[in-house]
C-alpha cells in the first residue's frame, strides 16, 4: 500500500490544546501538514497554535465544543473555507472522563455528558468531513483508549462512550473501504505506568510524545489499530480464550 503523505496535507485535530492531541499537533507540523486546531480552551489553544505556525505551517484555530453539533458544522466549514476546500485527516483527540457509579445520584448525567463528548461530538465531525475526506482519499484517526475495549471499576458511562466510538469507527471502516478512506484506530493507557515500564528516564510527558509519534506512523501506513502497550494486545486476546483470566488481570492494571 502507497505511503500516505503528511507534507502538504490538511489536518483537523479536534482536542488540540493539551495532552495527545497537542503532540499529535506538533509532530504533524514538523512533518509539514496544516491545520485546523479545536478545542474549548481558547487560551491554550491559541498556545499550541503558534507553536506549531512556529515550524512553518499554516494554523487555523478554532475554539469549539464538540457536543454541540451545529458548532461541529461551523468547524468543518471553516476549515473549508480557510484551507480552499482542502482536508486530508480528521484526527479525534477531544474527550473527557468521569468515573462515577451507575448508582450514584447524577449517573445518568454524566453518561450523557459523556455519550455527547466522547462518541456524537466524533460521529458529528466525520459526518460534516466525510464527504471532503472521500473525496481526497484521506484518513480518519480516533484516539480511544483502552476503556473502548475493555470496562472498568466505576466506568460504566466512560467506558460505554469508548466502546461505541470503537465500533462506530470498526464499522465505518468497512463502508468506506470502496472509498479508499483510511479509518486508524488509536489505544492508548496510562502515561504515568508506561513511563515506570519503559524506565526512570522516560516521563509521562515524554510518552505522549511517544504515542503521538506511534500514531502519525499509523496514519502514514494507514494502520487499522494501534496498541500502544504489548500487556494491552496480550489482554485483548485472552478475552477470547479465558475471560475471566483477563478480566483478573486487567481488574489490577485499571484500579
Amino acid at each position: 500500500m502507497t505511503k500516505f503523505r503528511l507534507k502538504g496535507k490538511v489536518a483537523i485535530v479536534a482536542g488540540a490544546s493539551q495532552g495527545l492531541g497537542r503532540e499529535i499537533s506538533l509532530k504533524l507540523a514538523e512533518n509539514g501538514t496544516h491545520l485546523v486546531l479545536a478545542a474549548r480552551n481558547q487560551e491554550n489553544l491559541e498556545r499550541v497554535a503558534g507553536e506549531c505556525i512556529g515550524r512553518g505551517v499554516r494554523v487555523l484555530a478554532f475554539p469549539m465544543d464538540v457536543s454541540d453539533k451545529e458548532q461541529c458544522q461551523q468547524l468543518i466549514e471553516a476549515s473549508l473555507k480557510h484551507f480552499h476546500y482542502q482536508v486530508d485527516m480528521l484526527i479525534h483527540c477531544a474527550g473527557v472522563q468521569e468515573n462515577l457509579p451507575l448508582s450514584a445520584p447524577d449517573s445518568l448525567v454524566s453518561l450523557e455528558y459523556l455519550m455527547a463528548v466522547n462518541y456524537f461530538g466524533c460521529v458529528y465531525l466525520t459526518n460534516y468531513a466525510m464527504p471532503h475526506l472521500i473525496r481526497n482519499r484521506g484518513v480518519i484517526v480516533g484516539v480511544i483508549g483502552l476503556q473502548g475495549r475493555f470496562g472498568g471499576l466505576n466506568q460504566a458511562g466512560f467506558a460505554a462512550s469508548k466502546h461505541a466510538l470503537a465500533g462506530f469507527f470498526e464499522s465505518l471502516r468497512y463502508e468506506l473501504e470502496a472509498s479508499r478512506v483510511g479509518v486508524t484506530m488509536a489505544f492508548p493507557g496510562d502515561w504515568d505506568s508506561y513511563a515506570q515500564s519503559a524506565g526512570n528516564e522516560t516521563s509521562s510527558m515524554n510518552v505522549r510524545e511517544v504515542w503521538a509519534q506511534i500514531i502519525i506512523e499509523g496514519i502514514q501506513k494507514r494502520r487499522h489499530n494501534l496498541y500502544m502497550e504489548r500487556k494491552t494486545v496480550v489482554n485483548r486476546m485472552l478475552q477470547f480464550f479465558s475471560p475471566r483470566l483477563a478480566n483478573q488481570l486487567l481488574r489490577r492494571f485499571l484500579d
